[in-house]
């Protein structure tokens, strides 16, 4: 599963879908009132992206086939997503990669067990070599909306690294916090994904201690979908999580359940005197060290990645 050397994979949106339309039915079937797919899980994420060389390798060979089988709005296979959350009456976080008519985004929706779509983002800054392929998001996409199991957000993969994603969603005071991964592994043998080219950051360690700050920092139930391991923490600081490892069958066991107490809940939009809030803002800005430049780099301006472009990197 680790492995990224993986060139000969072809992808298939429908496919996909259809697993995905399944699934969802066994959630609701089992009592779920949400059920949150990975990180662009429609049509799968490409391994083979993330790896050394320019012009990169697997661009040249597959892109086409990548932005064939991306998922586009208001699409045939979009509106069965839609139709599985109404028919199954479950609020449904789906993680695709999206096509426009001239771009490629790694994006999430939410919809609601009505089939409408509360939230709709792009990813705000896709990783590394991601970058290559998916254009960037924007800032606005960063959204919590309050439904009746609760208010909720959705962050993905390494976004919970970048403080503008996570202070502008942590702002907003969710109750339930969606962050969708890729793939997560098996714990204890990060030496061994290290042999096969994964970087630390991948690791179940790391990737499940992140999800357990957010929820603690947010004091949100945080639920952390990917293939492999996947975790759902409660709100806060408790010790008590649910989880599905990576050394379990996927179809044995596709999907990690949690019940949650959310009478609780408060649904507020925001906490002036939070930790995240605009005070907190305005103090981080007026003690933001005078020795550090006032310029953007290279990292924060907007990627667009036309799809038109892409598709010249095919050979």
């Amino acid at each position: 599963m680790s492995n990224k050397n993986w060139t000969d994979v072809e992808l298939n949106l429908n496919a996909t879908v259809a697993y995905g339309v399944e699934l969802i039915a066994e959630a609701s079937a089992k009592g779920a009132r949400l059920i949150a797919f990975p990180e662009v899980w429609f049509p799968g994420y490409p391994k083979g992206l993330i790896a050394p060389g320019s012009p990169n390798a697997w661009l040249a060979a597959h892109v086409e086939m990548y932005i064939n089988n991306s998922l586009v709005v208001g699409s045939e296979q979009w509106d069965s997503l839609a139709q599985a959350a109404r028919d199954n009456e479950i609020y449904v976080a789906i993680g695709y990669s999206e096509r426009t008519a001239t771009n490629l985004y790694m994006a999430q929706a939410l919809f609601d067990p009505n089939g409408d779509v509360l939230i709709r983002r792009h990813k705000l800054r896709p990783s590394a070599s991601e970058r290559d392929l998916w254009s960037d998001g924007t800032t606005d996409m960063i959204i919590a909306v309050n439904t009746p199991i609760g208010r909720i957000g959705l962050l993905e993969c390494g976004e919970h690294t970048a403080p503008e994603a996570t202070w502008l969603m942590q702002a907003q005071t969710e109750d339930i916090h969606v962050g969708s991964w890729p793939m997560v592994p098996a714990f204890g043998n990060a030496t061994a994904q290290s042999a096969i080219g994964m970087a630390g950051y991948e690791t179940a360690e790391v990737i499940t201690a992140l999800g357990r700050v957010y929820s603690i920092l947010s004091n949100a139930v945080h639920v952390q979908s990917a293939i492999g391991t996947s975790t759902i923490y409660p709100a806060g600081s408790s010790a008590e999580w649910s989880q599905l490892s990576a050394d379990e069958s996927i179809a044995d066991s596709p999907i990690v359940y949690r019940s949650v107490d959310g009478t609780g809940f408060g649904q507020k939009t925001y906490d002036v005197n939070g930790e995240v809030s605009w005070g907190t803002l305005n103090a981080i800005n007026k003690g933001f060290p005078a020795y550090i430049p006032h310029v953007e780099g290279s990292l924060v301006p907007f990627r667009d990645n036309q799809i038109e472009d892409l598709l010249k990197l095919q050979q």
